[in-house]
């Protein structure tokens, strides 16, 4: 089956969207499909790929940009619609691009959509034209979309009732974890590799600061922590638009000392990490319940590590619980008093990294993504080997 996958994410910025698109297109390549990739053109070489990528003009994100960017990305389509000749046309959502469903409407080819995040979640300030731009065009999109793939069920749910999108439409493939790069390792080495300390514990969070992660309530948390165990120490890698308000409310608790921001690392560098912690916690804020992905617990998972998911009760999390413990969203006590009892029970921590660990080999591999999607675009358009 021949794929053009339609990617507005830049593959050379470290996150999940980069991270989503290169494991899809990978793992949709070794189940033996001929996959075309058209992203962006980034700033710097990406790694060797077995797949074919074609990058388009891209400037940025702020609307000027984007049409400018979407009246090459038109020609681009056209092109590779007639002379790939796609079986479907496979589309990323991002930003407010009608383009792949008004190129499968014209050109005939079925069109298959994948949204990864409610749009207004990771940036709650965008303008009222924005905001209208975005779900229209998304809205468009989607229902002319043969299916829909989303990785949480929150997000489904609201694609229904939002949107109005058939609930027929819209089905639940969960993101997964490499593997490969992830597994677990020897804790001592790990530390080595990152220079962190052998003799100390760690209380780690990976992932972009932006408002829906509640990393505010992990640091007010985590000085509760620090008065019980006060060889403890929180590690935090990423970035992003919180991260000066993470670092000054650090200071102004007085607790810089045990708390180390990283910053972004390369891929390859986060099972180190992973690996050095003793909990992994993914904090999310009681508004945010759908921005919740099991791509970045898979990965916590993959490790062997036990965590801490501090977010609203909610159906779908339901196949979770043996694998992690919960703890109440946006209430800094009670995820003090989570990581204190786990720090306590080194054991328990052990049982949920085994636990953890199983769960995403038998079912949270992005190979397993990407079988659920080929079932999925199979379906829809038709398909016949």
């Amino acid at each position: 089956m021949r794929i053009l996958y339609v990617a507005l994410a830049e593959l050379t910025v470290p996150g999940a969207p980069r991270t989503h698109v290169l494991e899809i297109c990978k793992n949709l390549t070794k189940l033996g499909h001929e996959v075309l990739l058209l992203a962006p053109k980034p700033r710097v070489n990406i790694p060797d790929v077995r797949f074919r990528i074609v990058f388009f003009p891209f400037w940025g994100f702020s609307i000027p940009r984007l049409i400018l960017c979407y009246s090459f990305l038109v020609w681009y389509l056209i092109w590779y619609v007639v002379r790939f000749k796609p079986h479907c046309i496979y589309e990323r959502m991002a930003s407010f691009n009608p383009l792949p469903a008004l190129i499968s409407m014209f050109l005939g080819k079925p069109l298959v959509s994948e949204l990864n995040g409610w749009p207004l979640s990771d940036n709650p300030d965008i303008s009222a034209l924005e905001k209208r731009l975005y779900l229209l065009s998304m809205g468009y999109g989607l229902r002319r979309a043969r299916g829909v793939i989303v990785p949480k069920r929150p997000l489904q749910e609201m694609l229904t009732k939002e949107l109005c999108v058939p609930e027929e439409k819209v089905t639940l493939i969960e993101n997964g974890a490499n593997t490969d790069l992830f597994y677990p390792m020897e804790q001592s080495e790990c530390r080595k590799e990152v220079n962190l300390e052998s003799d100390r514990l760690y209380l780690g969070y990976i992932g972009r600061f932006y408002p829906l992660h509640d990393i505010e309530s992990l640091i007010r948390a985590s000085k509760i922590v620090f008065q019980h165990f006060s060889n403890a120490n929180l590690i935090l890698v990423g970035h992003g638009p919180s991260f000066e308000t993470s670092r000054n409310l650090v200071e102004q608790l007085g607790i810089k000392n045990q708390v180390v921001f990283v910053g972004e690392v390369l891929y390859h560098r986060v099972p180190f990490y992973i690996n050095s912690f003793d909990i992994c916690i993914q904090p999310l804020k009681k508004e945010f319940i759908d921005a919740l992905s099991t791509l970045k617990l898979a990965e916590y998972w993959a490790c062997g590590r036990a965590t801490i998911i501090a977010c609203a009760e909610h159906q779908s999390l339901k196949d979770y619980m043996n694998v992690a413990y919960f703890a109440p969203p946006e209430d800094e006590k009670a995820l003090a008093e989570a990581i204190i009892t786990l720090l306590k029970e080194p054991e328990r921590r052990l049982q949920m990294g085994e636990r953890a660990r199983e769960l995403v080999v038998n079912n949270l591999t992005w190979y397993h993504t990407a079988q659920n999607t080929e079932e999925l675009i199979k379906q829809r358009i038709g398909y016949e080997m």
